[in-house]
């Protein structure tokens, strides 16, 4: 009636486009922002972003996304939409869509030079983090967040002192700064300086574990044995599954000539290097002649790598010495890897087979190498023999399976996944990832059901396995059985967005509309790309037309 006297009124018309899209009829909100537009690009470019902000609300980033970006599109000198629609993106994960939005801003008065200076770290340009995060410092001096960046970006990049001088502007903000000023100390062997910054981690973060650990190397490090033991215990009683420790007080016990209960804390370490866990591995046999600064700085080079500081890693490593060392070998070409010389590693992954064939651990780098290199011929020769030197390692074997199944070779997966069961029965991921096969082949349902069945039975807890049976039991037409399951996989996998999209096109079956469109937003929401994505875009998008 408002807007009958007043065609002008553009406030009555946001409030007609709220209602509508509260009833769910938004091809009538968007028809008014259109109409709007049509005499006041402002006032259409306000409606688009106040209902963008409602789906924000409501948590429906998908729906959010379509509003602003449409918003975006009416008034491109505006910033707040596309800070928005960055921020939305940044939260999905989709960092190049992020940048991309954030780069629109940076000609005008709305840019978000923090943001984008995270994405640049995430994505290893240091230099252009540098210079965001000091154009973020130059606006704002007590920025934490900035000199944080600034800090990383320093440290990923070498330049220690920078990193460092930003560190203490904020070492009173979190662990975190102190922390990584205990890492550089370290690796500067200013030891004396590293126990102060992990000890002052600690101070506000007892259980900080990477503290107890970095204190621990520099202790063995100085040759205080009995400190690092202690100090890796700590570590290890706060998370006993964390290999990188256990491989630390592997090379502790070593320096103690304690070889019994090296090996035992090697075994814990096998993701690092497999060879812990294969029959011929003694820790005195390859370590026996190894000096207490050369473990040190193994364990050191093992730290760093984890760290990301590839660089750093290899330099410890050259620091061992032990030229005949496998370990110390791999490790040097584990680090070249990563820090882009990927001949020179694969050299050297050569090298460690001519002298030691059954070291797996350099089969398994060559096949990484490969497979990076499209290479996939030579990348499934290479872990072949690695589980032919490893027969007994479900690890290993669910690595070439997976090979298998990336490269299409869909019966051969399937028999290195029933490889893996019968190596290690409870091994729940491989009864799931042969269901999954079976279903989206549509091969024998019958099997597929049976292995999903054996999998929840053994992890009924996980949500990506729960959906896999959900998901069977939608595609054998028993829907009732599989709106249940996969409801329950929606509460523990709520970041899942194919749990959702399972889910929506189970709701579709029974017939339940509006659930559909709910379970396909909620998935889109969480990320636009998934498989299965545009199904679930397009499902939703005739559901609403049809509501209407």
């Amino acid at each position: 009636k408002i807007v009958n006297d007043n065609p002008h009124d553009y406030y009555a018309f946001s409030l007609m486009a709220a209602a509508y899209v509260g009833k769910g009829e938004e091809r009538k909100a968007i028809e008014i922002i259109e109409k709007v537009r049509k005499n006041d690009s402002q006032a259409a470019y306000d409606i688009s972003l106040s209902i963008g902000k409602f789906f924000i609300i409501k948590n429906n980033f998908y729906k959010a996304l379509q509003y602003l970006i449409r918003a975006s599109e009416i008034n491109d000198k505006s910033p707040e939409a596309v800070k928005l629609v960055a921020s939305i993106y940044m939260q999905q994960g989709q960092m190049k869509k992020a940048k991309a939005s954030y780069e629109k801003l940076l000609a005008s008065d709305g840019h978000d030079y923090l943001n984008i200076g995270r994405i640049c770290l995430l994505e290893g340009k240091f230099a252009d983090a540098i210079a965001y995060g000091k154009k973020t410092v130059a606006k704002n001096t007590g920025s934490p967040e900035g000199h944080l960046l600034l800090a990383t970006a320093y440290m990923m990049s070498s330049n220690y002192n920078e990193a460092i001088s930003n560190f203490e502007r904020i070492k009173e903000s979190s662990p975190l700064p102190n922390y990584n000023m205990g890492v550089i100390y370290l690796l500067k062997k200013d030891f004396d300086r590293s126990l102060q910054s992990f000890n002052a981690a600690l101070a506000s973060a007892h259980n900080l574990k990477e503290a107890h650990s970095g204190i621990a190397l520099v202790w063995q490090a100085k040759g205080d044995i009995k400190k690092a033991k202690e100090a890796a215990l700590k570590a290890s009683d706060i998370d006993k599954k964390d290999q990188l420790n256990h491989l630390l007080l592997g090379s502790i016990y070593l320096s103690e000539k304690n070889y019994t209960q090296a090996d035992v804390e090697f075994q814990k370490a096998g993701d690092i290097f497999p060879e812990f866990n294969l029959p011929f591995f003694k820790s005195e046999k390859f370590f026996k002649s190894t000096s207490t600064e050369s473990l040190s700085n193994f364990s050191i080079s093992v730290f760093l790598y984890q760290a990301g500081l590839y660089t750093e890693a290899i330099k410890a490593i050259e620091a061992a010495g032990a030229e005949g060392s496998p370990f110390f070998a791999i490790m040097k070409a584990r680090g070249m890897e990563r820090a882009g010389e990927t001949k020179k590693a694969e050299e050297i992954y050569l090298k460690v087979i001519q002298n030691n064939e059954n070291f797996v651990s350099a089969y398994l780098n060559l096949s990484a190498l490969a497979e990076s290199g499209n290479d996939m011929g030579k990348a499934l020769k290479y872990y072949r023999q690695a589980a032919s030197y490893a027969p007994r390692s479900a690890t290993i074997h669910f690595g070439l399976a997976a090979i298998y199944y990336r490269q299409n070779k869909i019966a051969d997966a399937i028999d290195g996944y029933k490889n893996v069961i019968e190596i290690s029965p409870g091994t729940a991921a491989a009864y799931n990832h042969i269901a999954w096969i079976l279903a989206e082949k549509n091969s024998d349902m019958n099997e597929a059901l049976n292995f999903a069945l054996k999998a929840v039975q053994i992890d009924g807890k996980n949500p990506e396995i729960k959906d896999t049976l959900g998901w069977i039991y939608y595609k054998t037409g028993k829907y009732d059985k599989a709106l249940s399951t996969l409801s329950e996989a929606s509460k523990t996998g709520a970041s899942n967005p194919i749990i959702h999209y399972h889910l929506g096109m189970t709701y579709l079956k029974l017939n339940k509309a509006i659930n559909a469109i709910d379970s396909f937003e909620k998935a889109l929401s969480i990320n636009e790309d998934f498989p299965g994505a545009d199904e679930a875009r397009d499902k939703s998008d005739q559901l609403l037309k049809n509501r209407k």
